[in-house]
C-alpha cells in the first residue's frame, strides 16, 4: 500500500480546507491528516473515512462561524479603509466617481433606449407567431440584388388565411387620412382599412363594445379611446355616429385601447375594409400591409415556401412578385432589404461602451498612478503576514464599494436625464421594470469596477516586502515605469479625437442635406393639407389664397413633394423586353412649376391653354428619358401601369430638369408628373411673412368649408423629417464627444496632479537652479502633450477609414476634408495644455523651501 492510498477523502478535505481561515488552515489540516493516517493503518480504510468525514461534518458549524466572523470584520475594516482613503483623496476620488458615474449613466440611458426599441411589438398575444407577408423581386434596372417590400394587395390576406390551414387569421391594413364630423367638432387623423382578422391578429384590449362584432355592421368604425375623447369627451362613445368629409355617416362599434407606443402598427380608428376605395379592393394595385398569425405548430419558412407565387397566380404576366414571411417583432430594428435601426442599436451600444471604457480607462490610471503612494503600505502588511489574497481582496473591495456608490448615483441620475433623452430622440422613453434596472445597472457598476480594479489590485498585492525596503524595482512593479498610463491617456484621447472629427463629419453631413440643391425652391413654402369639404373646394380656397398680399404663388397636388405616392411599371413603343425599372407619379395642377421653382430642359410644362394636358399630358424627368434612351421624348406616348385594371396612356409634353422626389439617401429615379387638381396646396410666401399669413389662411379655410380641419406644415420640415436618423446620430455622437474630452480631461487633471507631486522636490531643485516658471511648466506638461499628439496621429487613419464607410452609404455626400482633422487635433492639444497647466502651474509657483524641506 503506497501513501497515495492513506490520503483523507479528498472531497471532505476540500470542504474542510475551504471553510477554515488561512492563518489555521494549514494547521488545521495536518492535525486531521496525521491523526486520520494513525488510524488507516490501526482501523482501516473505511473506519478512518466515517471518522474523517465526522470530523468535518462537526467542525463545519464552528468552522462557517468563524469564516463569517473572520469575513465580516475583513469587510468592516475594507469599508472603513476605502472611506478614509476616499476622504484623504478627495480629488482623486471625486475623479472617479464623476467619470464612473457619468459613464455608467450613459450605458444606462442607452441599455433604457435598447430595452424600448426591441421591446416593440411583443405585447401582443402570441407575438412569436404574428407575421407580416413581404415580397421579393428578381433583379431589375437600379436594384442589382433585388427589390423588397411589405405592401401587397388588399384581397391577399383573406385569400391567405381561407386557403392555407397554417394561416389562423389574416388582416390587410390600408393606411388613411380621414377627417370626422360629430355635431360641431372635427378631428383629422390616421387610420386604417381593415378586415374584421385584425381582431384576431392583434391584441388591443376593448373597452367599449364586442370585437367579434364589431365590423358586422354596414358603416362601423372602431376608433381608440383618445381619438374618441377628442371627439365626444367624457361622453360614452359606443353607438354614437360620426360624420366623414365626404357625407358617409358611420356608426361607433368599439373602443380599443390606445396602441401602445412600441406598437409599429399605430391608428386612431379602424373601418371596414368593405367600405375601401376600389384600388385597395383588386390584385393589380399593390396598396395595403399584410398580417397573419400561425397555427402553434406551423413552420414559417415552409409556409413562405408555399406563398411564395400567390402573387403571381392573380397578376399572370407581370414582373414576379415572390411573397414570404417576416416576424413583426423584427419590423421595428430590421429593413427588408438590410440594414435598418439595428444599425443605431449597434452603434449607440458601441459608443456607449466606449464612454464607459473611458471612465475605466480612468479609474485603473489613477489607481496605478497613485499606487506608489501605498506600496510601502502593502509591503509592510505582507511582512508582517497579510496573505496577496487578503491584500488583493481589499484593493477590490474598495474598487467596488465605489462603484457600487457610482451605480446609485448613475441610477439617480439616468432617472434625472431621462426626460432630456426622450426630447433628444425625439421618443419618450418608459421607465424600464424596476427589477431590470435595480438589477442590471448595479450589476454593470460592480462588473466595471471588478474589471478597472484588477490591475492595480494584481500589482499592488504582488509588492514584496524585500523591493520596498530595499526601494528597487518599484517602478516596474507598478505598471512598467508607466509604460501602460501613456498607452490608456493615448488611447482614450485617441477616441476622443474620433468623436470631434466623427461630430464634424456628421454635422457638415446633415448641413449639406439642408442646403443642397434640391432643383426647387424649398424657402417659405407653406404646405396647406385640404380634406373633406375643403379637398373637393380646393379650387376655390387656392384662388382666394392667391388674393393674400403675402402670397406669391400657389399650387395643388395629389401627393408629397419628398416621398413617392405611388409608382408602376411604364412602357411604350419600343423598349426593350428585358428592361425593367419602377417610375414614380405625382398629380399637380398647372401652377406646380411656377410655384416651386421647376426648370424646364425639353418642351414645356402644364398649361391651362391646352385642355388635353388634364387629360393625357405628362412631364417626365431627365432619369427617365435617359432610362428610355431617347433624346426627343417630347410626343411619345407612355403607359402606366400597363397590363392592370389602373392602365393609362399619357403624352409626354416636356421634360423637367431633374429634382429631388425623394430624401438623398438614394439617386434620383424615372419619375413623371400627370396634369390634375389635388388638396395638398404648396404656397410661396413673401419671406418673413409666415406669422401673419397662416391666420389668414385659416379664416379662408373655416368661410368655404366651415367643418374641416386646417393641417399646415412648412416644407423645411417635411424635408427635415427624411434625415432624423442621421440627426439623432449626430446629436448622440455631439453629447458622447463632448463625455469623452470631459472624462479625457478628468484623467489629465488627476494624473497632472499625481505627476506634480511626485517631482515636487526635483522641481525645487531646478528652482534653486535657476529654473523659470515657464521651463518648469514645459517640463510638467510636454510629456502629456506629446501623448495627445501620438493619439492624432493613431486617430486621424482610423477616423478617415470610419467615416468614409458612413459617407459610402449617401450617394450625394461631402468630401472628407483634411482641415476638420487638423482642428480636432489641434483643439485637443489645446485643451490638454490647459488642463494640465493648472496643476504644472502651481508647482512651478511653489517656494522651494517647502518643496526641498525634508520629512
Amino acid at each position: 500500500m503506497n501513501k497515495h492510498d492513506q490520503r483523507a477523502p479528498q472531497k471532505w478535505h476540500r470542504i474542510l480546507k475551504w471553510l477554515s481561515s488561512e492563518h489555521h488552515r494549514e494547521s488545521t489540516i495536518l492535525d486531521l491528516d496525521e491523526i486520520y493516517e494513525e488510524m488507516f493503518i490501526s482501523n482501516g480504510h473505511k473506519y478512518a473515512n466515517r471518522w474523517y468525514r465526522r470530523q468535518v461534518l462537526h467542525s463545519i458549524p464552528r468552522l462557517l462561524r468563524h469564516r463569517l466572523l473572520w469575513e465580516g470584520a475583513l469587510a468592516g475594516q475594507a469599508v472603513r479603509i476605502a472611506s478614509r482613503r476616499m476622504r484623504r483623496d478627495r480629488m482623486t476620488t471625486a475623479i472617479n466617481l464623476v467619470g464612473l458615474t457619468v459613464g455608467l449613466a450613459v450605458a444606462g440611458l442607452v441599455g433604457v433606449w435598447i430595452h424600448y426599441e426591441t421591446s416593440f411589438d411583443g405585447f401582443h398575444h402570441n407575438s412569436d407567431s404574428i407575421y407580416r407577408v413581404a415580397f421579393s423581386t428578381d433583379a431589375f434596372e437600379g436594384h442589382p440584388n433585388g427589390g423588397h417590400g411589405d405592401y401587397l394587395p388588399g384581397p391577399a390576406g383573406r385569400y391567405l388565411a381561407e386557403n392555407y390551414p397554417a394561416v389562423e387569421s389574416a388582416t390587410a391594413l390600408g393606411d388613411i387620412t380621414l377627417a370626422f364630423t360629430h355635431h360641431e367638432t372635427t378631428q383629422r387623423s390616421k387610420g386604417c382599412f381593415a378586415d374584421p382578422g385584425f381582431f384576431d391578429v392583434f391584441t388591443f384590449p376593448v373597452i367599449e363594445g364586442d370585437l367579434e362584432k364589431a365590423f358586422d355592421q354596414q358603416l362601423s368604425v372602431v376608433m381608440t379611446g383618445r381619438f374618441a375623447y377628442r371627439l365626444f369627451g367624457d361622453e360614452t362613445a359606443l353607438g354614437k355616429t360620426v360624420r366623414l368629409g365626404g357625407g358617409t355617416v358611420l356608426t361607433v362599434t368599439g373602443v380599443l385601447a390606445d396602441p401602445p407606443q412600441n406598437s409599429s402598427v399605430q391608428f386612431d380608428f379602424l373601418i371596414p375594409m368593405r367600405l375601401a376605395p376600389g384600388y385597395l379592393e383588386t390584385w393589380q394595385n399593390k396598396a395595403a400591409r399584410t398580417y397573419i398569425r400561425l397555427a402553434p405548430q406551423a413552420d414559417p419558412a415552409v409556409v413562405s415556401r408555399e406563398i411564395r407565387d400567390v402573387y403571381n397566380r392573380h397578376n399572370a404576366g407581370q414582373f414576379p412578385h415572390y411573397l414570404y414571411l417576416s416576424s413583426i417583432k423584427n419590423m421595428r430594428l430590421y429593413d427588408l432589404d438590410g440594414g435598418g435601426r439595428i444599425r443605431y442599436v449597434q452603434l449607440f451600444a458601441t459608443l456607449a461602451a466606449v464612454i464607459l471604457l473611458l471612465a475605466g480607462i480612468n479609474f485603473t490610471n489613477l489607481s496605478t498612478a497613485w499606487a506608489s503612494i501605498r506600496l510601502k503600505e502593502m509591503g509592510v502588511r505582507r511582512a508582517t503576514g497579510a496573505f496577496r489574497r487578503q491584500l488583493a481582496g481589499q484593493l477590490l473591495g474598495e474598487t467596488l464599494f465605489l462603484s457600487l456608490i457610482t451605480g446609485i448615483l448613475a441610477l439617480t441620475l439616468i432617472r434625472l436625464a431621462l426626460p432630456f433623452a426622450s426630447q433628444l430622440l425625439g421618443e419618450t422613453l418608459p421607465w424600464p421594470p424596476s427589477l431590470l434596472m435595480v438589477g442590471v445597472l448595479p450589476g454593470l457598476a460592480l462588473l466595471t469596477g471588478l474589471a478597472a480594479g484588477c490591475y492595480p489590485a494584481i500589482i499592488l498585492s504582488a509588492v514584496s516586502p524585500a523591493q520596498v525596503l530595499s526601494g528597487r524595482g518599484l517602478g516596474k512593479s507598478i505598471g512598467g515605469s508607466g509604460r501602460m498610463r501613456r498607452l490608456l491617456v493615448i488611447l482614450q484621447f485617441t477616441l476622443s479625437i474620433g468623436f470631434i472629427i466623427g461630430v464634424a463629419v456628421i454635422v457638415q453631413q446633415i448641413q449639406f442635406f439642408r442646403t443642397a440643391d434640391l432643383g426647387y425652391d424649398r424657402e417659405d413654402i407653406l404646405v396647406l393639407t385640404l380634406d373633406g369639404t375643403a379637398g373637393r373646394n380646393a379650387v376655390e380656397i387656392k384662388e382666394e389664397v392667391l388674393k393674400l398680399s403675402s402670397v406669391v404663388a400657389v399650387s395643388g397636388s395629389q401627393g408629397s413633394l419628398s416621398r413617392w405616392n405611388s409608382s408602376a411599371v411604364v412602357d411604350w413603343q419600343g423598349k426593350p423586353e428585358d428592361l425593367i425599372f419602377v417610375t414614380g407619379r405625382i398629380i399637380v395642377d398647372e401652377d406646380y412649376a411656377e410655384t416651386l421653382g421647376l426648370s424646364m430642359v425639353k418642351g414645356r410644362f402644364f398649361s391651362n391653354e391646352f385642355t388635353s394636358d388634364r387629360r393625357q399630358g405628362c412631364v417626365i424627368n431627365e432619369s427617365l428619358m435617359r432610362m428610355m434612351n431617347v433624346e426627343e421624348p417630347v410626343g411619345m406616348v407612355l403607359s402606366w401601369g400597363a397590363g392592370t385594371n389602373f392602365e393609362k396612356n399619357y403624352t409626354v409634353i416636356g421634360v423637367v430638369k431633374n429634382y429631388h422626389t425623394e430624401s438623398m439617401h438614394r439617386e434620383i429615379r424615372p419619375f413623371f408628373i400627370a396634369a390634375g387638381t389635388g388638396g395638398k396646396l404648396h404656397i410661396r410666401l413673401q419671406p418673413g411673412t409666415a406669422r401673419r399669413v397662416i391666420p389668414e389662411l385659416e379664416a379662408i379655410v373655416s368661410r368655404i368649408a366651415p367643418s374641416a380641419p386646417f393641417t399646415y406644415h412648412f416644407l423645411d420640415d417635411e424635408l427635415d423629417d427624411l434625415y432624423k436618423e442621421e440627426q439623432l446620430t449626430g446629436r448622440f455622437v455631439v453629447l458622447l464627444a463632448v463625455l469623452a474630452i470631459f472624462i479625457a480631461s478628468l484623467g489629465l487633471i488627476g494624473l497632472s496632479a499625481f505627476t506634480a507631486s511626485r517631482r515636487v522636490k526635483e522641481i525645487g531643485i531646478r528652482k534653486v537652479l535657476g529654473a523659470s516658471v515657464p521651463e518648469v511648466l514645459r517640463l510638467v506638461s510636454q510629456s502629456f502633450l506629446v501623448w495627445v499628439a501620438a493619439a492624432n496621429v493613431l486617430a486621424w487613419p482610423i477616423a478617415w477609414w470610419v467615416l468614409s464607410r458612413w459617407l459610402e452609404q449617401y450617394p450625394y455626400r461631402i468630401s472628407l476634408q483634411w482641415p476638420v482633422f487638423v482642428l480636432a487635433g489641434v483643439s485637443t492639444l489645446l485643451l490638454a495644455a490647459a488642463t494640465v497647466s493648472g496643476h504644472a502651474l502651481k508647482a512651478a509657483k511653489m517656494n522651494p523651501v517647502k518643496s526641498l524641506r525634508y520629512e
